[in-house]
């Protein structure tokens, strides 16, 4: 069975620095530069999109896609509640490849009827990130992205026991935070 494609995402109130998980990520991993609130995101952003470049990490910036234009990285990352600005911005912004958080069916449906060319589901899992959160569970997340035609991927409470549950109902990979942290 091939392994999943995981994404880290950043976290700027409870993560780690970016710049050096980045650095010690995996070829082939993905990065959700998030970190909404950070003073300096564009500088951070443009150090993460050259050791992207050099490590071969795919960099999706969450929210903005005129720093994701300006740093040159390969995407952009929308909130749920962005979704239906995609139109406008696959216009304006034609070479981002768009991925996308859901947290429902009706989310996920209306990111693929827009031309979302990714999607997160979540919380799949219990999650540090939402504490008190109710979570989908592998099951119902199964059956949400069941009739959709976009990669999906699983975000929430992902770590290395529970990977083999998220592989075998055929996520396209997965999002998280500690789990890379912790590497």
């Amino acid at each position: 069975m091939q392994a999943l494609t995981g994404f880290y995402f950043t976290d700027d109130q409870r993560g780690m620095d970016p710049l050096i998980v980045a650095d010690k990520l995996p070829p082939g991993t993905g990065i959700i530069f998030r970190h909404y609130k950070s003073k300096n995101r564009p500088e951070t952003a443009y150090y993460l999109s050259k050791i992207c470049k050099r490590r071969k990490i795919m960099l999706h910036i969450a929210q903005d896609p005129s720093l994701a234009k300006a740093v040159k990285a390969g995407g952009l990352h929308l909130p749920e509640y962005q979704i239906p600005r995609l139109p406008l911005i696959r216009h304006r912004y034609p070479g981002l490849k768009i991925s996308t958080a859901c947290h429902s069916a009706r989310s996920l449906t209306l990111a693929s009827s827009l031309g979302a060319d990714m999607a997160f589901l979540s919380p799949v899992f219990v999650t540090d990130s939402h504490p008190g959160k109710v979570s989908l569970g592998t099951m119902r997340a199964a059956l949400v992205k069941q009739n959709v035609p976009l990669p999906v991927y699983a975000l929430g409470g992902v770590h290395k026991q529970n990977l083999p549950q998220l592989q075998a109902l055929k996520f396209s990979g997965f999002g998280a935070i500690s789990f890379f942290e912790n590497e």
